[in-house]
């Protein structure tokens, strides 16, 4: 084959040291060989196979596109590759993009947490490598408005599209020139730049990308072994895909696709036939090198919109693993802001490595290997993080606020006693509120909540539990607050007159609920059958397709099922301040 020079070969290898980890039933596919590998010391060596490439082939060079939480797994397991890591790394062959700490769907978390990502990712490779990432590229798609301004804070300076499902939109001036071939849109050699705007403004330079040609031939290995007759089969007698990447090149001459090539795969051992194919067609590059290089040449005059409406975080365990997590987020972030309000009141404040260690927690729950089809054992591990972070967060909550508590003047409450509520956000909070009390035996059989001014509060019990002698122990209730941003608001506490009284519960087929911007309908399955916008009148439910909030599935019979049901009932708890609704159903044969 004729040496061709033009073509920049990137090898950025996708690492997946944290999912060889699961110990669920059946094995995931990363842990069958050849392809996969059993445990995580067996996957180190792996790592090694790909190191003594770099030892054996001159021109070769690797990026890790790796999580920081996986890069602590294979420093606590072979510290010693760490060290070779940083050999490679000062002789110029190894590289490494992304620097998060796990590499989530960060598109479905909360703000706060893509920073972290990025804060506690970056410092794990600068601690045990070194290592300043400054380029963001993923395999995994993870993409949000805000983003270029956290990359751009965090001294990232070139970020690359993810190579799983996203959305680009230009927004100013031309685009870039696109060619289309056989119906596959292509970027055009020279115009593969332009700037990933964010919500504020910010602008980051982002490299349009095409991917290169790769396949990894012992998965092929592992589907011929142990998958269903016609599953995915090897294909043969054909060209690599190298070889008819190459072909259809040639053919197009001299329009090309940007010369760049970045080749993502699953981590893979390297052999004579891989490499030598590359080298004699390209030039082997570390991708930092070979963006900054290309960008120095570029002359960018478009700025793009890059987000996702993709995720497989999605089914019954990661519904539960999501709302657990927005559940930790709230957590530790409550027990940041007290903890911040505690200092500065009282110059005093908690242990912040205690802060680190929860939020480690939560990132680790949210990698996107944690939420992979296949796996069973990593989510009962995540769920049992996200357990422990709310409990360390709700703790420090507890004892930094009674602390702050200890500080309040509350000479004014004479009679009864004081209850104190916090507003972590910056905002005021002027909404109603549900909070839960707890009382001692035969202190209150109903009771009255007072503001500062003696102003009686309006209240709403949703549900009580009661001592023997049918005192309140413990009951929720909602009322009005009005607590200013990062502050605090307190209220007293009496004896009162069957106040609040007891919820009224009434049980329906369907529930109408008006305002003056909608109307909606909804059934006692707890779909929405109408939702009409007042003004117009027009209807936004298309029932004859679907209902709102209508969930459907097929079991693994091939059953179609649904939660739509003409057997439930709603409960509606009637109330002074709000109407709140109880709807049980069934999807196919699971209750919720």
């Amino acid at each position: 084959m004729k040496k061709n020079k033009k073509w920049i070969w990137v090898c950025c290898q996708h690492p997946m040291p944290l999912l060889v980890q699961d110990r669920g039933v059946p094995d995931v596919l990363e842990r069958i060989p050849p392809w996969g590998d059993p445990d995580l010391p067996t996957y180190i060596q792996k790592f090694k196979d790909v190191f003594d490439s770099l030892d054996k082939f001159p021109h070769l060079r690797i990026d890790f596109e790796i999580s920081g939480r996986e890069l602590e797994d294979v420093a606590k397991c072979d510290p010693a590759l760490i060290i070779r890591m940083k050999e490679y790394v000062k002789a110029g062959k190894l590289g490494f993009v992304g620097g998060d700490y796990s590499q989530s769907h960060c598109h479905v978390y909360g703000s706060e947490s893509s920073l972290r990502q990025i804060q506690y990712g970056k410092d794990v490779f600068r601690k045990l490598l070194g290592y300043e990432i400054d380029i963001f590229f993923h395999q995994e798609t993870g993409l949000h408005d805000q983003l270029p301004q956290l990359l751009n804070a965090y001294g990232y300076s070139i970020a690359v599209p993810p190579r799983f499902p996203y959305i680009i939109r230009f927004v100013e001036n031309e685009s870039p020139e696109i060619s289309v071939h056989f119906g596959v849109i292509e970027y055009v050699n020279g115009e593969d730049f332009t700037y990933w705007k964010g919500l504020d403004g910010t602008i980051i330079p982002l490299y349009l990308s095409m991917p290169a040609p790769s396949e990894s031939k012992e998965i092929y290995d592992v589907f011929d072994r142990y998958s269903r007759p016609n599953s995915r089969k090897r294909k043969t007698d054909i060209v690599s895909p190298l070889e008819s990447f190459m072909e259809r090149e040639k053919q197009k001459d001299p329009i090309n696709v940007p010369t760049l090539l970045i080749e993502n795969p699953d981590m893979k051992r390297l052999d004579d036939e891989y490499y030598l194919e590359r080298d004699n067609t390209g030039e082997f590059s570390l991708l930092g090198s070979a963006l900054h290089q290309r960008l120095q040449s570029s002359s960018i005059t478009s700025a793009a919109n890059l987000y996702s409406y993709w995720s497989y975080i999605e089914g019954v365990w990661a519904e539960e693993m999501s709302r657990k997590n927005k559940k930790a987020e709230i957590a530790v972030l409550q027990a940041e802001a007290l903890n911040a309000m505690n200092w500065i009141l009282n110059g005093t404040s908690e242990n912040l490595g205690q802060f680190n260690e929860i939020w480690k927690k939560i990132l680790s729950s949210q990698h996107h290997d944690v939420y992979w089809i296949e796996t069973t054992d990593l989510k009962r591990k995540s769920l049992l993080w996200l357990d422990e972070a709310i409990k360390s967060s709700e703790m420090i909550t507890n004892k930094v606020g009674i602390e702050l508590a200890e500080q309040i003047d509350t000479r004014w409450i004479t009679l009864g006693e004081a209850l104190v509520l916090y507003n972590t956000l910056s905002r005021p909070r002027k909404s109603v509120e549900r909070i839960t009390l707890q009382f001692e035996k035969g202190k209150y059989s109903s009771f009255q909540l007072f503001n500062f001014k003696g102003e009686k509060q309006e209240m709403q019990l949703i549900e009580k539990e009661t001592w023997e002698d049918e005192s309140i122990k413990k009951c929720e209730v909602l009322f009005r607050t009005d607590i200013p941003g990062f502050g605090y608001k307190t209220y007293m506490i009496q004896v009162g007159e069957s106040i609040p009284s007891d919820p009224i519960e009434i049980d329906l087929s369907f529930y109408n609920y008006r305002n003056d911007f909608y109307s909606i309908k909804i059934l006692g399955d707890g779909t929405i059958s109408s939702l009409q916008e007042k003004k117009s009148g027009v209807e936004l439910i298309n029932s004859e397709k679907f209902y709102g909030n209508e969930i459907r599935g097929q079991l693994n019979n091939g059953d179609l099922i649904s939660n739509r049901s003409s057997n439930s009932s709603i409960r509606l708890l009637k109330g002074n301040l709000a109407d709140i609704l109880f709807s049980q159903g069934q999807i196919g044969p699971i209750m919720s």
